[in-house]
């Protein structure tokens, strides 16, 4: 049975204030499928060909545009619910509060609550926090953050 395992809100960039968005799905069988603010759906193979073709329209994840909301904000973001006091792995039983995680576990995902960026290795200092809700919803690892080699590459 075909199941979504992941979604994802993208925004254009370019277009605000106008809200140009697109929803992504990934499903089980690895395909996805993109519905944009026209109403159209596309169909693609793969997250990776699906997040080329946001990217080359100025797309951008909705989760980064709200961590950059958040670090620009002063106090907490009401955009942003506030994370548990206490979050444990589901699978592994890691305790991610107290910065345990399993290293071959999907859930944990290579980090406890906060985890270098994934995307250059940490090479850029920017440091990516824990969506707990997600990963333990989803049972992958869910992380907020970009990276800043990325950002300075496209600009």
């Amino acid at each position: 049975m075909r199941k979504v395992i992941k979604t994802r809100w993208w925004l254009m960039d370019c277009s605000l204030p106008q809200r140009n968005w697109a929803r992504l799905r990934v499903w089980n069988d690895g395909t996805c499928d993109l519905l944009d603010s026209d109403d159209r759906l596309h169909p693609f193979e793969s997250e990776a060909a699906a997040v080329t073709f946001l990217r080359e329209d100025e797309f951008v994840p909705l989760d980064q545009l709200l961590d950059e909301v958040t670090y620009n904000r002063v106090g907490p973001s009401p955009l942003v619910p506030p994370e548990p006091a206490r979050a444990d792995c589901p699978t592994c039983g890691s305790s991610w509060t107290e910065g345990l995680y399993g290293p071959e576990c999907d859930t944990c995902g290579g980090g406890a609550m906060d985890r270098p960026c994934p995307v250059c290795g940490g090479i850029c200092g920017r440091v990516w926090r824990r969506a707990v809700m997600d990963s333990q919803d989803s049972g992958l690892a869910h992380w907020i953050g970009h990276c800043g080699l990325a950002a300075r590459t496209q600009g």
